[in-house]
């Protein structure tokens, strides 16, 4: 691919906030030729007719973002490069290149955008703060005893039927089968993640689950008979080792997943209107009273207050970005949104009045909540206040 092409792809990729962090530094390489410009031109123009196409009901306020960017580069330049910031560096570089770059594009956006001299935040945007999860969890065994995974070494914290429970690193437990001593009972087991918390598990088959914060998981230690069942509040992403003559199913709520060796996720959030399951890959069938329902990757299953499932196309990325360390929205309501940062960030969220905001994006979740919000913010639709362990949504 030519370099103009691939200019003109990933300009049109980061105005639509899909790039990989490698394909912005990517972009802000290309942005140095000289020739850039000439390329940028037609591409500009070609987005803009695309976008007029489009119905977008969630303009974005470029003289905000022109501020706000600016800003966090001066600070940037001004201050040694932390761990934290690194990430940001590049992104920021790459907003202002566009933005010098095509700042007469933006202004036929808006209206609005002059770029003017930037008056420097004098104090912090919120006078309370909240840090992000972290890894976090509690085993609790089939004889009641509970293990603050976070508390403890890593190390063999137990053994059950014939299986060794070992905490492998921070955030990750591990079940060991011993093929040399026979099972002699099942027992099962609880692994739960607070508010705030995320953890993983390789469960004695081989299979790895991700528990998502506020989120458990009810499995047997070890699996028997013809099926192996387990059962999930919240959310988890799975990856299932395959086993012909041994199912895998996982019940949330009132739907049942039955596996064929695949990778998939399931929301069951009970502040959630829908059970979510979204096949990444293989196949899994989605079953709810009487109605069975085949996924293919790419699909996900919905099983709302509505008596029948229905199937839509989603963005797997989109779907378990939670996963992966990232905040990822795609024309979501306020509302989804808000309930992913109460989970993650343990606060409580109040709106006031009704809000009919739609926003897109990805955020790190590695961040303080203050940047979370200031990065919403940005959309120009929305203002937020923290007050002490809550968070007030404000329509502007």
């Amino acid at each position: 691919m030519a370099s103009s092409e691939r200019l003109s792809l990933l300009f049109d990729r980061y105005l639509r906030r899909a790039c990989t962090p490698d394909e912005v530094k990517e972009l802000v390489s290309l942005l140095q030729d000289p020739a850039a410009a000439e390329t940028l031109s037609p591409a500009m123009a070609a987005l803009w007719e695309r976008i007029r196409e489009e119905d977008f009901s969630y303009p974005v306020n470029w003289q905000q973002v022109y501020e706000t960017v600016t800003y966090t580069a001066v600070e940037d330049i001004e201050q040694p490069m932390t761990t934290r910031r690194k990430w940001w560096w590049p992104v920021a570089a790459a907003v202002l290149a566009i933005v010098v770059a095509v700042s007469g594009y933006l202004f036929f956006i808006s209206r609005k955008y002059t770029p003017a001299v930037v008056a420097l935040p004098t104090q912090p945007a919120y006078k309370n703060d909240a840090a992000p999860g972290s890894h976090q969890a509690v085993l609790t065994l089939g004889n009641g005893t509970t293990i603050v995974l976070n508390d403890v070494q890593n190390g063999v914290l137990t053994e059950q039927g014939g299986v060794s429970i070992r905490k492998t690193d921070s955030s990750l437990l591990t079940y060991e089968a011993n093929t040399q001593v026979p099972a002699t009972e099942v027992t099962y087991n609880r692994l739960t993640t607070p508010l705030g918390g995320t953890f993983r598990v390789q469960l004695p088959d081989g299979s790895k689950v991700w528990l998502n914060a506020g989120s458990s998981l009810v499995y047997p230690v070890p699996f028997t008979g013809r099926q192996r069942e387990v059962v999930l509040t919240g959310e988890a992403y799975f990856e299932v080792a395959h086993n012909a003559r041994m199912p895998f199913r996982v019940k949330a709520n009132d739907v049942l997943t039955e596996d064929r060796g695949t990778i998939f996720n399931i929301m069951a959030y009970a502040d959630e209107a829908a059970v979510k399951t979204t096949l990444l890959e293989g196949q899994v069938i989605v079953t709810r009273n009487t109605q069975a329902m085949p996924l293919l990757p790419g699909q996900q299953a919905l099983a709302g207050p509505e008596a029948a499932m229905k199937v839509v196309t989603v963005d797997t990325d989109d779907v378990v970005a939670w996963k992966n360390g990232e905040f990822s929205f795609s024309h979501n309501s306020i509302y989804e949104i808000m309930r992913q940062i109460s989970r993650w960030y343990k606060v409580e969220v109040t709106f006031q009045g009704v809000h009919d905001v739609y926003l897109s994006g990805n955020i790190s979740k590695s961040v303080l909540l203050s940047e979370v919000l200031k990065m919403l913010e940005l959309a120009g639709e929305v203002k937020f206040k923290i007050q002490d362990n809550t968070v007030t949504v404000i329509k502007l």
